[in-house]
């Protein structure tokens, strides 16, 4: 009896050893062929079904074991096969791949990715994403332009309104596409369509602060294109926040506010300083010439633009300069009064 014993004894412990090591064979032989994560296209046809998607897993190294990856799918309820493209991996494993063949393709191989840089106008923007489209900067720039889609525009978005039509504004649309990356579903994509992607995201970011916007001194439009020169002055939060200050005391006493920026929208040209000739060019955009804010926005606006020029920082400061001397100098210089500017301005010496 005891010899009998033992026996089951050393049966139980060989079947335990035999489950074990099978459990151990099959979960490595459906785990991840590699820790490859670079992904190649793998296409699904309308009549395959899983097992005949085998050979070929297989042959593309996404899987590890033909049998075994069989063995997973008969023993497991998996999601009806959907044709498509994919992008697989080898970092993936089995279970991955069928969830993912199963759920359907995403993959779109002809996406187009479009970039809207922060503080770049509409006409750098319009060249910059034309080579990946299906149309010209020009034609881009006349489709934003068109009077029966900025009408469509204007009804459909709360924060453009007519002010975008006055007469003198280079780009009607200029600063209500928030700067961001999109994705197009293909290079034939409307201009129409990319306008209305990009205001949609404004209208996202703007929506947080139209109660503020409402209860301010400006109107929508020219709270935006305020913005867009506080956003040309400096590309640091917190340092928007004084110069959104100092222009703020600039427009409470009636003070033309004299921004460079203006500048660069009037002569087209970014310079570390302008000449006496530049402040004279008349243009509505021309802080130098025309009081308040100028006709509309030059350039894209980021939200911690929109946030300095809701929230300005409280001093009593209407002058500020940046040292035209010395690019590693990264200091703003503020001043009370027109004398202590010119000091500051000295202090730099001639470059």
């Amino acid at each position: 009896m005891k010899s009998f014993s033992k026996i089951l004894i050393a049966l139980a412990l060989t079947s335990v050893v035999v489950i074990v090591v099978s459990f151990s064979v099959y979960s490595y032989s459906i785990g991840p062929v590699s820790d490859n994560k670079d992904t190649q296209e793998f296409i699904v046809s309308e009549k395959e079904t899983y097992l005949t998607l085998t050979s070929k897993l297989k042959e593309k190294n996404l899987i590890k074991s033909e049998i075994f990856y069989k063995i997973y799918v008969k023993l497991h309820d998996i999601p009806e096969l959907q044709a498509g493209k994919y992008q697989l991996s080898e970092s993936m494993g089995v279970k991955q791949i069928l969830n993912i063949l199963g759920k359907g393709s995403t993959y779109n191989p002809n996406v187009i990715k479009i970039t809207l840089r922060e503080g770049v106008n509409l006409n750098t923007f319009a060249a910059e994403i034309a080579p990946s489209l299906s149309y010209s900067k020009e034609e881009l720039l006349k489709a934003w332009n068109k009077k029966s889609f900025l009408d469509e525009v204007i009804s459909k978005y709360w924060f453009v309104t007519d002010e975008i039509k006055k007469k003198g504004i280079v780009n009607a649309l200029e600063g209500y596409f928030y700067p961001a990356t999109y994705e197009l579903s293909n290079k034939d994509v409307t201009p129409e369509e990319i306008a209305y992607k990009l205001l949609d995201q404004m209208e996202l970011v703007l929506k947080e602060y139209k109660t503020d916007i409402e209860n301010s001194n400006f109107t929508v439009h020219e709270f935006l294109s305020l913005a867009a020169i506080i956003e040309g002055e400096s590309p640091n939060a917190e340092e928007r926040k004084n110069i959104s200050g100092v222009f703020h005391n600039r427009l409470e006493k009636n003070m033309l506010l004299q921004s460079c920026v203006t500048l660069e929208y009037v002569t087209g040209v970014h310079k570390n300083s302008y000449s006496s000739s530049d402040m004279k060019i008349d243009s509505p955009y021309n802080t130098y010439l025309y009081e308040g804010v100028p006709i509309g926005p030059g350039i894209s606006i980021n939200e911690s633009s929109i946030i300095a020029t809701l929230h300005p920082n409280k001093h009593e400061y209407y002058y500020f300069q940046n040292n035209p001397c010395d690019a590693s100098d990264k200091n703003t210089y503020y001043s009370r009064t027109y004398e202590q500017h010119l000091s500051t301005q000295a202090s730099f010496g001639k470059c």
